[in-house]
């Protein structure tokens, strides 16, 4: 979800310091900027998080797929090893 920047909802804050407008609008611009960073942090979409998890997310698939086929290949083994203590056991 993002939020509009709507500098005429903060100018008034401004009004006591004489600065040109274009820099006042550059000052709110940057604040907002702050802001929205600390509260994409605060909710984990900040870039870094959404890198690294999508980095943790890649390892992990990659990982799940050396594992299959061993686990496919253990599954077997211990059926096939169930199968036969079963045949020779009364």
């Amino acid at each position: 979800m993002t939020i509009l920047f709507e500098p005429d909802r903060y100018r008034h804050h401004l009004d006591g310091y004489n600065l040109p407008e274009d820099h006042k609008l550059n000052l709110m611009t940057y604040v907002w900027s702050i802001m929205e960073g600390f509260v994409d942090r605060a909710f984990g979409q900040s870039s870094e998080q959404i890198i690294a998890r999508d980095k943790l997310r890649k390892k992990r698939d990659h990982a799940q797929s050396e594992i299959a086929p061993c686990q496919e290949a253990l599954t077997q083994k211990f059926n096939a090893t169930r199968l036969a203590d079963e045949r020779t056991t009364p």
